[in-house]
C-alpha cells in the first residue's frame, strides 16, 4: 500500500503500524507462543530484533514481561526498532600508525544563532578557535530556533531585548537561514590548517540533548513528540536517508548525560522517569554504528563519575552502545577555545573534514579536561589504537601499552583500566604503562581513565577498545565506519 492507503488504514499489511494490528487478533498473538519469529506471529519483526520481546512472547508470565510487552503498544517504539540493525562491532577501523596524527579541537559550541552570546555568529567561533591553535571546531547551535531569526540568550529578557530579534547583526538576512549560513561560514573558515564543522544540538528537556555532526539535514525536538513523549521519531529520522530529509549521514554524540529531565526530579522517589537519559540509554541497533560518543567533560565540569555505578560512559557501554569519550566545551559566551574548557583529540589522517569524520566513526579519539588541553595519550591493545574492535581466539592474551605526555614532556598520571560494569581491573602510575588482557567468552570493552596524581580527579578518558572472542579477525570498516573491505 501507498502512503495515502496507510493513512486511511494504518494497520493493514505493508504499513509501518501493521504490527500493531496483532493486538486485535487473539489468534495471531497465540501463534507467537509457539514461534515468535514465524510469519504468523504479528510481532515477528520485533521478536527478531529484541530478545526481550521474543522471550516474553514465548512466556508472557516471565519476569518483567509486563513492561517489555508494553513496548508493543507504543507505535514510536516500533519505528525505533524496525530499521535495519547496524552494530558497530561487525568491523574494525583501519589503522597505520605512520599516517595518523593527534588533532585537538572543540566540539559543541554555541552562538547567537541559538542561546549563545548575543549577536555572535559561527564565523567568530571559527576565527577565535583557529587563532588559539585548535585544529577543528564544531558549532552545534540548538535546532529549536534554526528557522527563526531570533537569539534566545537569557540576557535577551532585559534592555537588550531588541538586539535579539535579529540574531546576526553582520548579515541580517542570515538570521532567516541559519542552517545554510552556518555551512557557508564553516566552508569559508576551512583550509589545510583548520576545519570548521557544522552541526546542531537536538534538545529534549526530558530525554536529554544530542549533538549531530556532518549531516545535511536538521530536526527540531520541540516541534514533535521527541520533546517529551517518545524518541521513536528521532531514531527514525536518524536512520532515514539524507536524500529524503533524514539524518542517515550524521554522526551522533550523547551530551552531558543526567543533566536534563525535570520530571525525573519529581518522580525519582517512586522509581524515576523511564525516559531519563535517553530512555535509560536503551540500545537502538539501527543507530549504533553512527552513535559515536558520549560527553565525559563539559563546560568546566567532569560529568562521568555522576553516572550509575560511578560512570555514565561505562553505563552506556554496558547497555550495548559503542561510544567513545568526548570532551565538550558547550560554551555559550565568547571565550570559545580557551584552555579552561575541555577538548577532544582526534587521531586522524589529516585535518580534512572527511578524515575527521572517519576518526569519529572509528572512535579513535579521547577527551581531555579543562586545564589539561596539552595532555596527549596513546593507547594500544595488540598494537591497535582506541576504537578498535578486536576479535581474537578466546583465552589469547593481548598486550596493552599506554603513554602520557603533557606539553611535550612525560606526564606522570594515575591510569585506571576500566571494563564492563565500571570495574577497574588494573592500575598504573607513570608516563608509560603496560598490561595484559585476556580474551574472554563475550565482548568486553576496555578504556583508560586518567587521574591527576595530586588531586585524584579524572583529567582524561580514552575511548574504548572492544575485545570479542572469535576464530578470525573482523573485516575492516569502509570509509564511513560501516561495511567491510578486507581482513585485518
Amino acid at each position: 500500500p501507498g502512503v495515502f492507503q496507510c493513512l486511511l488504514s494504518p494497520l493493514q499489511a505493508g504499513c509501518p503500524l501493521a504490527v500493531l494490528g496483532g493486538l486485535l487478533d487473539p489468534a495471531g498473538i497465540g501463534s507467537c507462543l509457539d514461534d515468535p519469529r514465524g510469519p504468523a506471529c504479528p510481532f515477528s519483526a520485533l521478536a527478531s530484533l529484541d530478545d526481550g520481546v521474543e522471550g516474553c512472547l514465548r512466556n508472557p508470565a516471565g519476569g518483567g514481561c509486563e513492561s517489555i510487552l508494553g513496548k508493543l503498544t507504543d507505535p514510536l517504539y516500533v519505528l525505533e526498532t524496525l530499521p535495519r540493525a547496524e552494530p558497530a562491532d561487525q568491523c574494525t577501523p583501519a589503522f597505520d600508525a605512520r599516517t595518523f596524527e593527534h588533532y585537538i579541537g572543540a566540539i559543541h559550541e554555541h552562538t547567537g544563532y541559538s542561546d549563545g552570546a548575543i549577536s555572535s555568529r559561527p564565523a567568530e567561533v571559527f576565527e577565535r578557535t583557529r587563532a588559539l591553535g585548535l585544529d577543528f571546531t564544531a558549532v552545534t547551535d540548538h535546532s529549536d530556533n534554526t528557522r527563526l531569526p531570533l537569539s534566545v540568550n537569557g540576557d535577551c529578557f532585559s534592555e537588550r531585548f531588541f538586539e535579539c530579534l535579529i540574531a546576526d547583526d553582520d548579515a541580517p538576512f542570515d538570521s532567516f537561514r541559519k542552517w545554510s549560513a552556518t555551512e557557508e561560514q564553516a566552508l569559508a573558515a576551512s583550509d589545510d590548517g583548520f576545519t570548521a564543522i557544522r552541526g546542531f544540538e537536538w534538545t529534549s528537556d526530558r530525554f536529554g540533548h544530542i549533538n549531530l555532526l556532518f549531516g545535511e539535514n536538521v530536526i527540531n525536538a520541540k516541534t514533535g513528540p521527541g520533546y517529551a513523549v517518545s524518541m521513536g521519531l528521532f531514531w527514525q529520522w536518524f536512520s532515514y536517508p539524507a536524500a529524503f530529509g533524514g539524518g542517515g549521514d550524521s554522526l551522533l554524540v550523547f551530551n552531558h548525560p543526567g543533566r536534563e529531565d525535570a520530571l525525573e526530579q519529581i518522580v525519582e522517589p517512586i522509581g524515576g522517569d523511564p525516559a531519563y537519559t535517553f530512555n535509560d540509554f536503551r540500545y537502538v541497533p539501527a543507530a549504533d554504528r553512527r552513535a559515536v560518543g558520549l560527553e565525559v567533560f563539559g563546560k568546566g565540569s567532569e560529568y562521568d563519575s555522576g553516572g550509575p555505578g560511578g560512570s555514565w560512559l561505562a553505563y552506556a557501554l554496558d547497555k550495548g552502545w559503542h561510544l567513545g569519550a568526548v570532551g565538550s566545551e558547550d560554551h555559550h559566551d565568547q571565550e570559545w577555545g580557551d584552555p579552561d574548557l575541555p577538548k577532544t583529540v582526534l587521531i586522524a589522517r589529516s585535518r580534512d573534514a572527511a578524515d575527521l569524520k572517519e576518526a569519529l566513526s572509528a572512535r579513535r579519539f579521547y577527551a581531555v579536561a579543562q586545564g589539561y588541553n596539552d595532555l596527549r595519550m596513546t593507547v594500544r591493545v595488540d598494537d591497535k589504537p582506541m576504537g578498535s574492535r578486536l576479535r581474537r581466539p578466546q583465552g589469547r592474551q593481548l598486550p596493552l601499552q599506554a603513554s602520557l605526555s603533557r606539553g611535550g614532556a612525560d606526564f606522570t598520571g594515575r591510569m585506571e583500566l576500566v571494563t564492563n560494569g565500571n570495574r577497574v581491573v588494573a592500575t598504573g602510575t607513570g608516563a608509560s604503562w603496560t598490561a595484559t588482557l585476556t580474551v574472554g567468552d563475550q565482548e568486553r570493552y576496555y578504556f583508560l581513565r586518567i587521574m591527576d596524581p595530586d588531586t585524584g580527579r579524572p583529567v582524561a578518558f580514552s575511548s574504548p577498545v572492544w575485545v570479542l572472542p572469535g576464530a578470525s579477525p573482523l573485516p575492516l570498516c569502509d570509509a564511513d565506519g560501516g561495511g567491510a573491505e578486507s581482513i585485518l
